[in-house]
C-alpha cells in the first residue's frame, strides 16, 4: 500500500469515527427528547382527564342536591354529565398514565356512585325521607372518598413519571460519559495512527540520511538499507541501495 493510500485510509477511518460519535450523540439526544416529550404528553392528557372527571363528579353531586330540592329537571343534567364522565374515563384509559388496576377501581367507585344516585331517586319518589337522608349521607361520603382517590392516583402517577424522568436523565448522563469516552478514544486513535504513520515514513528516511552522511565522509563500508516495502519509500530505498553499490564500485576503482 503506497503512502497516499495509507493517508487516505487514515482519513477515512478518522472521518468514520468522528461521524459515528456525532451520529450517536444526535441519536441519544433525539431519543431522550422524544421520550421526555411522550411522557410529558401522557402525563398532561392523563391528569387533565382525571381532573375533568373529578370536576364532573362534583357537578353530578350538585345536580343531585338540586333534584332533592324538587328540581326534577336536574335529572336530565345528571344524565348528560354521566355521559361526560364516561368520556373522561375513556380519555384516562387512552392516556396510558394509569394502570388497569387503578382504572378498574375508579370504574367500580363510579358504579357505586351511580348506584347511590339511583337509590336517592327511588327514595325521593317513594317519599321515604329516612332512606333519602341515608342515601345523601352515603353520597356525600362517596364523593369525598371518590375525589380523594382520584387525587391520590394522579399524585402516584406523577411520582412514577418523576421516577421515569430521573431514570432518563441518568441514562442521558451515562450516554454523555460513553460519548466522551468515544471522543477521547477517537482522538487517541488518531494520535496513535499519526505517530505510526510518521514513524513509518520518517524511520527509513533517517536511515538514508545516516547512510548518505557516512558515504559523504568516505566510509565505504556502508551497509545496504534493504528496505522491504511496496510503497514509494520502498522504491526510494531500492534506488538508494543501487546508489550505495555504485558509490562503492566507484570508490574501489578510484583506489585501484
Amino acid at each position: 500500500m503506497n503512502i497516499r493510500k495509507k493517508l487516505l485510509v487514515g482519513f477515512v477511518v478518522m472521518t468514520l469515527l468522528v461521524s459515528l460519535v456525532g451520529l450517536t450523540a444526535l441519536y441519544v439526544n433525539s431519543n431522550m427528547d422524544s421520550h421526555l416529550e411522550e411522557m410529558s404528553d401522557t402525563y398532561w392528557k392523563g391528569t387533565k382527564s382525571a381532573m375533568d372527571f373529578r370536576t364532573n363528579v362534583y357537578a353530578i353531586h350538585g345536580f343531585v342536591m338540586c333534584y332533592i330540592n324538587d328540581e326534577d329537571e336536574a335529572l336530565e343534567e345528571i344524565a348528560e354529565f354521566k355521559e361526560v364522565v364516561e368520556v373522561d374515563l375513556a380519555e384516562m384509559k387512552a392516556s396510558g398514565l394509569f394502570t388497569s388496576a387503578v382504572l378498574d377501581g375508579i370504574e367500580a367507585d363510579t358504579s357505586s356512585f351511580y348506584g347511590i344516585i339511583d337509590g336517592i331517586v327511588v327514595a325521593k319518589e317513594a317519599q321515604d325521607m329516612v332512606e333519602l337522608d341515608e342515601k345523601v349521607e352515603d353520597l356525600d361520603a362517596q364523593v369525598v372518598v371518590f375525589t380523594a382517590s382520584v387525587l391520590t392516583v394522579v399524585n402516584d402517577a406523577k411520582g412514577e413519571m418523576d421516577h421515569h424522568i430521573m431514570s432518563l436523565e441518568t441514562q442521558l448522563e451515562e450516554s454523555k460519559v460513553l460519548l466522551l469516552v468515544a471522543m477521547v478514544s477517537s482522538v487517541v486513535f488518531g494520535l496513535i495512527f499519526t505517530a505510526w504513520l510518521s514513524n513509518n515514513i520518517a524511520s527509513p528516511i533517517r536511515m538514508m540520511t545516516k547512510a548518505a552522511d557516512e558515504i559523504s565522509s568516505g566510509n565505504k563500508e556502508v551497509e545496504f538499507l534493504n528496505i522491504q516495502r511496496s510503497d514509494e519509500i520502498g522504491d526510494l530505498g531500492e534506488s538508494f541501495d543501487r546508489m550505495i553499490n555504485s558509490v562503492k564500485l566507484a570508490m574501489e576503482m578510484m583506489k585501484e
